[in-house]
């Protein structure tokens, strides 16, 4: 019986470090990446290194150990022909925005598709994603949103209490003058 090879080191390693960074992306991006030259690809890079991006090319297949290892075996349907894979740590809509800008601007470079947390997602939704505005300037249309009642219930309050106050001076003068005349 011919005896079964065991898998390289360097093979389970990077299938250690790709179930890691699946592990550790909030938003995966698979991407088709054939014909960028290696100045393009460095350029891509860089412009995802400042959205917290890394952009690794794997084999499918060990991505698809590495998806299976972490329970994010969704992302398998994505993985035919060669993929590079964009791994997320920090804004997703700011990473989507950074990759769909690049694929408007390249000939070549395709969105294939990914996964938002466990979720699957196509590339029409990572470009919708995209469309969304940054995460402060969302943070702050919420606060915004919560902060549009209270100033008018304030602003309500203080009018009452002004009108009281003026109903109350008004009293005042009043008694006084009839006091005076008395």
């Amino acid at each position: 019986m011919p005896r079964q090879k065991e898998p390289r080191k360097e093979k389970v390693g990077a299938v250690e470090e790709l179930s890691q960074m699946l592990s550790n992306s909030n938003l995966v991006v698979l991407t088709d990446y054939r014909g960028l030259t290696v100045a393009e690809m460095a350029g891509l890079r860089k412009k995802l290194r400042d959205q917290k991006v890394e952009l690794r090319v794997a084999k499918n297949t060990m991505m698809r150990f590495a998806a299976e290892k972490v329970g994010k075996s969704a992302i398998s349907d994505v993985l035919v022909g060669p993929s590079a894979a964009a791994f997320s740590h920090g804004d997703e809509a700011a990473a989507a925005k950074a990759l769909t800008d690049f694929e408007r601007s390249s000939k070549v470079f395709k969105i294939k598709g990914g996964l938002l947390g466990q979720r699957a997602v196509t590339a029409a939704e990572i470009a919708t994603l995209a469309a969304l505005p940054p995460r402060e300037v969302l943070l702050s249309q919420v606060l915004a949103g919560f902060q549009s009642p209270i100033a008018g219930l304030v602003g309500t309050l203080g009018g009452v209490i002004s009108g009281l106050v003026g109903t109350l001076e008004a009293r005042r003068r009043q008694l006084e003058e009839q006091g005076a005349a008395a």
